[in-house]
């Protein structure tokens, strides 16, 4: 039995969402990071990985990324995990809640921004 496999991409092959997924007893409560397969089987983002926003379908081409956004944050806040937002422009119409303690991780040598409407990464 395969317990544990990795995608390259969730949109496509460039998407760089890559994950390792983990077969799971039961339809995991978190939105946004489980799919299940044709013989019924559920499978979850292995939370021994570090977790990113692409993983959960946030790209920089996105007209709002909001939801993809939020669905890691709450996944990284039920697993105690740093949420981690690559390199790039993340459009974001609405606000994205979080609590108390909760890590945003932008990549690159400069720190996060977060202005109106966008989240960005970006080297100097």
């Amino acid at each position: 039995d395969i317990n544990i496999f990795k995608t390259i991409g969730y949109y496509s092959d460039d998407a760089s969402g890559a994950a390792f997924m983990r077969r799971v007893s039961s339809q995991p409560s978190t939105t946004g990071s489980w799919t299940q397969d044709a013989t019924g089987a559920y499978w979850n983002i292995d939370p021994g990985q570090d977790i990113n926003i692409r993983m959960f379908g946030a790209r920089s081409a996105n007209a709002d990324n909001q939801t993809q956004i939020q669905n890691c944050i709450n996944y990284c806040q039920t697993n105690t995990k740093i949420t981690h937002v690559p390199k790039g422009t993340y459009t974001v119409l609405s606000k994205l809640y979080y609590q108390d303690g909760t890590i945003l991780l932008g990549e690159g040598s400069w720190p996060f921004q977060s202005t109106q409407h966008s989240l960005r990464t970006h080297d100097p």
